[in-house]
């Protein structure tokens, strides 16, 4: 008990350092992102800082997600998320902003707890899953698997599509996209007035007509 205090208050600290803005390179934990970072504070300052602060929140939140203690990261995923815009929209790292949109699906959809009927998927859906490195068993894959088939329209033409077919259509990239797009329909439905952009997986084809009508309006109202 005395360890997960002490670690949980680790975490705080980092937390609240990245909010103060009290970053350093020393935060950047292997040589490859030190360098990357002296490359850019030499010739583009404010995209290094925002390299350091995406790198900085991304390791915060696999933190807090590893540990379990996603509830307690509260409203964290969004700040998460922004942050990492900062750098990634340049267009100088999609993989950083990838990794914090996944990490920040997984802190929303274990802060709901677990879903009150699970869904099921086939044992080679779950291998694929697996291989592709998203497991089942996580709270993300748990809530996307739950939400079954969605029957939509794509094309103007009637569409039904779940983690079950694309897994075994082998979508390694719409796997990913169908779980990030899910999680924001049910934010959008949760807390509709505080949710904010989509993530950069998002794909609108994973949503019914309705959830799209209201993702619609929540970009109009912004």
């Amino acid at each position: 008990m005395k360890t997960s205090i002490t670690s949980l208050l680790s975490c705080l600290a980092l937390a609240a350092a990245v909010n103060a803005a009290a970053l350093s390179p020393s935060d950047l934990p292997t040589p490859e992102e030190r360098e990357k970072y002296a490359e850019l504070a030499a010739s583009k300052p404010a995209d290094a800082e925002g390299y350091l602060t995406a790198r900085v929140y991304v390791r915060d939140a696999a933190a807090f997600v590893a540990a379990g203690k996603a509830l307690k990261f509260a409203d964290r995923p969004k700040d998460l998320y922004i942050r990492a815009i900062d750098w990634s929209r340049e267009g100088q790292d999609q993989t950083t902003l990838r990794a914090a949109g996944r990490l920040s699906n997984k802190a929303w959809a274990a802060s709901w707890g677990a879903p009150a009927v699970r869904g099921k998927l086939s044992p080679a859906a779950e291998a694929f899953l697996r291989a592709n490195g998203l497991d089942p068993a996580s709270p993300d894959a748990a809530w996307a698997i739950a939400d079954g088939l969605i029957r939509t329209v794509n094309g103007g033409d009637p569409d039904e599509i779940s983690l079950e077919t694309l897994a075994s259509g082998g979508k390694k990239n719409a796997i990913w996209s169908f779980v990030a797009t899910r999680i924001y329909a049910r934010r959008l439905k949760k807390s509709f007035a505080s949710t904010g952009e989509p993530g950069s997986e998002y794909d609108p084809k994973y949503m019914t007509v309705e959830e799209r009508a209201l993702a619609g309006r929540r970009y109009k109202e912004k």
